[in-house]
């Protein structure tokens, strides 16, 4: 059942790249990438508690829409970030970070619980806000 269901996040993510953009360049890079934490983790809290498919479907959109807010502005954050002989280093960690946490959660969807690969978003999002919060990135 999961298996079917990454292209949805996808899908958000090639829909609201250009209007996420937009919004960030408007209302903050930070704010908005923070914006796209909370919604992930809530997008994940409620796949984890869906009940049947209809509800598994609509919550993953609220997830990819949190994943389409993290991707658009993270390599906008990184680019501001990094001096320019180093942003390749940087977007290539960003790259990296991505693809181990994909490659984990496929990992954790193999399980015979699907729940188990989408409740391990939630305490991952709580140990970015302790570090965010104690490194002191404001929403700028």
């Amino acid at each position: 059942m999961e298996y079917g269901l990454s292209p949805v996040i996808s899908l958000m993510m090639t829909i609201l790249a250009l209007v996420l953009g937009r919004l960030a360049d408007l209302f903050g890079r930070v704010r908005l990438y923070n914006l796209g934490f909370a919604v992930f983790t809530l997008g994940s809290l409620f796949c984890a508690l869906s009940q049947n498919g209809e509800q598994l479907v609509i919550f993953r959109f609220l997830q990819g829409t949190g994943a389409a807010l993290l991707a658009v502005n993270s390599v906008a954050i990184i680019t501001d970030a990094f001096p320019k002989g180093e942003l390749g280093m940087g977007l290539g960690t960003n790259i990296m970070a991505m693809n181990v946490g994909a490659i984990a959660g496929f990992n954790y969807r193999r399980c015979d619980d699907y729940r188990l690969g989408l409740e391990v978003h939630i305490p991952d999002k709580c140990a970015y806000r302790y570090f965010r919060d104690n490194l002191g990135l404001s929403a700028s």
